[in-house]
């Protein structure tokens, strides 16, 4: 592993509490994960689908390797055009934080997928 010390106030600056935190998290996993080689591991996630999402992927939850969340992204759309789409619409967090494709995993971490939701 490489040895890199990156103080918080490296991150987020003075912006939004919850997305300092987000970015904090993304980079403590990069470094956590990246070899000398700079080689970055898969992760080990659970993958946790909400409503439309689960009907759509078939299962409630699943195990599965991933590096980043683009990468996951592109693994499940490839099952099937339903769950495609539903990805396409929906919001991604892991550990109960929205992210964005590019967002990298760490083991032990949960990707939950929620579709648009309606009504009041």
């Amino acid at each position: 592993m490489v040895a890199t010390t990156v103080r918080r106030a490296d991150v987020g600056g003075t912006r939004d509490r919850s997305l300092a935190r987000a970015e904090w998290g993304q980079l403590r996993a990069v470094v956590a994960r990246t070899d000398v080689t700079g080689e970055t591991d898969v992760a080990d996630v659970t993958v946790r689908y909400w409503a439309g999402a689960r009907a759509a992927a078939g299962v409630e939850e699943e195990k599965l390797q991933a590096a980043s969340v683009h990468e996951l992204v592109n693994v499940l759309s490839q099952r099937s055009t339903k769950l495609a789409g539903v990805l396409a619409l929906s919001s991604l967090l892991v550990d109960g934080l929205v992210v964005r494709t590019d967002a990298l995993l760490a083991d032990g971490q949960t990707l939950e997928v929620l579709p648009p939701f309606a009504g009041g």
